[in-house]
């Protein structure tokens, strides 16, 4: 197989498992059934590879997965082999995670500064594993967010605040990252508003982030997601302000209801720094 737009290897084991997926069950032939099993090797080139070269690496490296045991991938490169079966491992562990129920939010507090009283809390997703220490977001996000699970994730998180909204003061709000994954997936929409319909809250009560980077991204189909949630009443707040060079448009054209100063911005501010000072009043 030639697969000349692939994004990288990660896309590459994806297709591999794929297929070995697939190629799982039994085979008639005849009066017999055969089993059969699928032995991958990946070579990965770029504009300077040669066919011939591809074709060798990828060669030896089915025979690596057939010396390895048969029914698998393997890479020509050792270190893209390592990466790939890492990121498969954590693939795996988010599946089963999501199916044991293993993502939970950690509710952090939000104080409004003025008053220095308790405004709402914002939900930080995070992953318990068997022996109960926590995994960040960071060990497991990247995974979810190139495997698309970071939709499930994101559902879960939704069901966890619109649960807790119901339960916390009507003053108090509860901030929870989104994908901008998500926002292009068909029938979001459609499962936002029967659970804030099920929640039965006062929606403004729920504030939805996405990081400025992921604005950088930004298609058509997600402006018109974040424009059609905003109308369920959420409010949408842009999260690591001051670290993707966004366009100062999105602030316009984008149902934005507030900012969230990037660390950097927030430490400036504390130390009195005269720049960091004027802009935040800026934005203000």
């Amino acid at each position: 197989m030639v697969i000349p737009d692939l994004t990288g290897i990660d896309a590459a084991a994806e297709l591999a498992a794929r297929i070995l997926e697939r190629a799982k069950g039994p085979v008639h032939i005849g009066a017999h059934q055969v089993d059969p099993t699928v032995s991958i090797g990946i070579a990965i080139g770029d504009r300077t590879s040669e066919a011939e070269q591809l074709i060798r690496d990828a060669t030896a490296a089915m025979g690596q997965a057939k010396a390895d045991g048969r029914d698998r991938f393997a890479f020509a490169d050792a270190a893209l082999a390592e990466r790939a079966a890492q990121r498969l491992d954590i693939e795996r562990r988010i599946r089963d995670g999501l199916a044991r129920s293993r993502f939970v939010p950690f509710f952090q507090p939000v104080v409004d500064l003025a008053t220095r009283e308790l405004s709402g809390y914002e939900a930080l997703v995070r992953f318990r594993r068997d022996d109960g220490s926590i995994a960040e977001p960071s060990r497991f996000m990247p995974v979810a967010e190139t495997s698309r699970l970071v939709c499930e994730l994101d559902a879960l998180m939704l069901r966890h605040c619109l649960d807790a909204l119901a339960w916390i003061p009507d003053h108090l709000t509860i901030g929870v990252n989104l994908s901008t994954v998500t926002l292009t997936r068909p029938g979001y929409l459609q499962l936002m508003g029967d659970l804030i319909a099920e929640a039965g809250v006062r929606t403004s009560r729920l504030h939805l982030e996405l990081t400025e980077t992921s604005l950088l991204e930004n298609s058509a189909h997600v402006v018109q997601s974040m424009t059609q949630i905003a109308e369920l009443g959420p409010r949408w707040y842009v999260d690591d302000f001051g670290t993707g060079y966004s366009s100062i448009s999105h602030l316009r054209d984008l149902p934005i209801s507030g900012l969230k100063l990037d660390l950097s911005f927030a430490s400036g501010v504390r130390h009195g720094e005269p720049k960091s000072l004027r802009l935040t009043h800026a934005l203000a």
